[in-house]
C-alpha cells in the first residue's frame, strides 16, 4: 500500500494567536502526559529559523514537530490532521497575550 505524499494534502496555514496541539518531547512517544495545548505567540517564517514558532508554554517547536490546530484566532474550532510543521505554510505575525510561565 502507498502512502500519501504532502503533495496530496490539502495546504495547511498557521498564523499567530491560533491554538495548537503537539507532544513534548520530555515524554516518550505517545505518553499523555506529554500533549501540549499552546497559544502561538509570534510566527517567524524565514527558512534559516531554526525555531519558526513561539508558543505561550515556552517551549521551542523545531521544524520537524508534528502538530495540529485546534482553534482558529477567532476561537473556532478547526479540525486539522497532525502534520509536521515543515510542511505548513507560516504566516508572520504576533499576538499579545501573557505566556503561561509568566503566571
Amino acid at each position: 500500500m502507498v502512502g500519501l505524499s504532502a503533495s496530496a494534502l490539502a495546504p495547511e496555514t498557521l498564523r499567530a494567536g491560533e491554538q495548537i496541539e503537539y507532544y513534548s518531547r520530555d515524554f516518550v512517544a505517545g505518553d499523555p502526559r506529554g500533549l501540549r495545548s499552546a497559544r502561538v505567540l509570534q510566527v517567524d517564517g524565514a527558512r534559516d529559523a531554526g525555531f519558526p514558532v513561539y508558543v505561550d508554554t515556552g517551549e521551542l517547536l523545531p521544524r520537524n514537530r508534528m502538530m495540529r490546530r485546534i482553534t482558529d484566532r477567532d476561537g473556532s474550532i478547526s479540525g486539522t490532521k497532525w502534520s509536521k510543521l515543515r510542511t505548513i505554510h507560516l504566516v508572520l505575525g504576533t499576538f499579545n497575550v501573557p505566556s503561561k510561565s509568566a503566571r
